[in-house]
């Protein structure tokens, strides 16, 4: 850990984090779907409602992005019920998220309730990310640290930056999303066996002063150079 730390202090600023994000393939997937739908207003729900069924995937996560972002873009939404419709249609004949239809349907039910309140709340929900957490939480009935929830919460923060041209950190309390390139940093460099991978990230983050979300894109996007870094010193 403290060679990785090491690494990322070397190497890192916020600024050069914010440019890395903006580098980042879904975000890149996010910002080709701004430009082309017609209805500016719809951008953050259907990001949010994408993101809660981005699991299961049965292609890498940017690619499906890549997918998700050119089908929704030819799309003439008018209101938020008519992201769940466009799911319907979608999902079945997409190559990267065609596992469990029915489950994700179901969750796109469940959070079709909340959606009007995203739509209302985009700033507000902006501004207090945690917030944003918290409520998708109660609304979906999952842990606030749960996968897909703070995964959500990362998602929009890249929607509501390109959608309001305004860099507003992630909160230091969300944790980070488990995946397995992050598994696999841990698996390499941990070396504390008592160490949960949870606590590994979170000393991390605490140590470095970042945001664990922030942490996050230097990790998924850098993990085979920092993982081999680590590894010389």
């Amino acid at each position: 850990m403290e060679k990785l730390l090491k690494i990322i202090q070397d190497t890192y600023d916020i600024s050069q984090i914010e440019s890395l994000e903006q580098n980042d393939p879904m975000f890149k997937a996010l910002k080709d779907l701004y430009l082309h739908l017609s209805n500016k207003q719809i951008f953050i729900p259907l990001v949010l409602s994408n993101s809660l069924i981005c699991y299961q995937l049965s292609s890498k996560w940017e690619d499906y992005w890549q997918e998700f972002s050119l089908e929704a873009g030819k799309v003439p939404f008018k209101q938020t019920s008519d992201i769940h419709e466009f799911f319907l249609d979608f999902l079945p004949r997409s190559t990267g998220n065609k596992r469990l239809f029915a489950t994700k349907i179901k969750r796109l039910l469940r959070a079709e309730n909340f959606l009007p309140q995203v739509f209302s709340k985009q700033m507000m929900y902006y501004r207090d990310m945690s917030l944003l957490r918290d409520d998708l939480s109660t609304s979906m009935k999952q842990s606030k640290n749960a996968k897909t929830i703070v995964f959500t919460v990362k998602m929009f923060g890249y929607a509501a930056r390109i959608h309001f041209g305004e860099f507003i950190s992630f909160p230091s309390e969300i944790p980070i999303p488990i995946d397995s390139r992050l598994e696999r940093i841990y698996r390499e460099l941990n070396s504390d066996p008592n160490q949960t991978i949870e606590s590994f990230y979170a000393q991390i983050s605490d140590q470095l002063g970042l945001a664990p979300l922030h942490l996050d894109v230097i990790l998924w996007l850098d993990s085979d150079l920092l993982i081999q870094q680590a590894q010389e010193i």
